[in-house]
């Protein structure tokens, strides 16, 4: 009995432990979660663009400066991927092309919606010169 008692205080303590560490390091995932539910349900994607936007405002320059449109990619597909309800499929084969981002809801999906995303990257100088409509159309 007694070494039940030493047994069982020794993984009482070590689980205590990993509970009051765990707390320590809870991560904060609320408007990302958020940013998907409005997308599966209403297919607003704004909400996560803003999510993603804020992200990356917080990056340095120096990692900035190779940034492009497959980085942008990566980072929507990161944040998709933290969700259970959805399969993400980068260049994805899609009639002449292939599509940047391919948004598939899983089997255990409660999402109505399914979504391709055509990512178009321009850098502040490329910007200024741009032809937006034409850019739209390209990526339709």
């Amino acid at each position: 009995m007694y070494t039940n008692y030493v047994s069982e205080k020794l993984y009482a303590t070590y689980f205590n432990k990993i509970i009051e560490n765990d707390k320590e390091y809870n991560l904060q995932t609320g408007e990302i979660s958020q940013g998907i539910k409005e997308f599966a349900i209403d297919v607003n994607i704004e909400k996560i663009t803003k999510v993603i936007s804020s992200f990356l405002s917080h990056q340095s320059t120096r990692d900035k400066e190779n940034f492009n449109e497959k980085t942008l990619k990566y980072v929507y597909s990161l944040f998709f991927s933290l969700s259970n309800q959805y399969y993400i499929y980068g260049e994805f084969p899609a009639m002449q092309g292939f599509a940047d981002i391919l948004i598939e809801k899983t089997n255990v999906s409660m999402s109505k919606y399914e979504a391709v995303i055509e990512l178009k990257y321009l850098n502040k100088q490329n910007a200024k010169n741009t032809d937006y409509e034409k850019l739209v159309e390209e990526g339709k």
